[in-house]
């Protein structure tokens, strides 16, 4: 059972939750790591930085596999769909962006908030992306289309964590 850490000291720790120990550290980031995620199988790990890069790397052998700099400013959060196939990311550059793991391919902005986004999270089934931004509000997306379904008003400063019910019920 491993849990990762992600650093202003541009570094990736794989750690033994069980141990405490480090089992591995992942190198490459030219600023700070601000996001980590990784894949529902336990195989890939995916960063987001200050470097202005998304990065997957392969959690066993810490080898950085894929390097996507597409967002203009730092990426504050990432996450992994359930189904291991996409990732998001938000950014300082107040955009979401959807990727396809295999492809290192950008499947389609998410676009809509007035500042930074914060926060990010995927709905139990993966059909919707939830968001925060430091436009004062949350926002729930379509994720195959990118369109907003809903903006939630009423915070008096930044949205700095979002998430969901796991199972959806809630």
């Amino acid at each position: 059972k491993t849990v990762v850490s992600g650093s202003e000291d541009k570094s990736i720790r794989i750690w033994d939750c069980e141990t405490g120990k480090e089992i591995n550290k992942l190198l490459g980031h030219e600023e700070a790591v601000w996001s980590v995620a990784i894949s529902p199988n336990g195989k890939l790990v995916f960063s987001g930085s200050d470097d202005k890069t998304l990065r997957i790397w392969d959690k066993e052998s810490g080898n950085e596999m894929a390097k996507i700099l597409d967002h203009t400013s730092s990426i504050n959060a990432v996450a992994c769909s359930l189904d291991g196939k996409t990732i998001i990311s938000g950014s300082f550059d107040k955009t979401i962006k959807t990727w396809d793991i295999d492809l290192n391919k950008e499947i389609k902005p998410i676009l809509g908030h007035g500042d930074s986004i914060t926060s990010i999270s995927w709905n139990h089934d993966g059909t919707r992306v939830l968001s925060g931004s430091h436009d004062k509000t949350a926002r729930i997306w379509d994720a195959k289309t990118g369109k907003e379904i809903i903006k939630l008003s009423g915070h008096g400063n930044a949205v700095t964590s979002v998430g969901w019910s796991p199972d959806g019920k809630y």
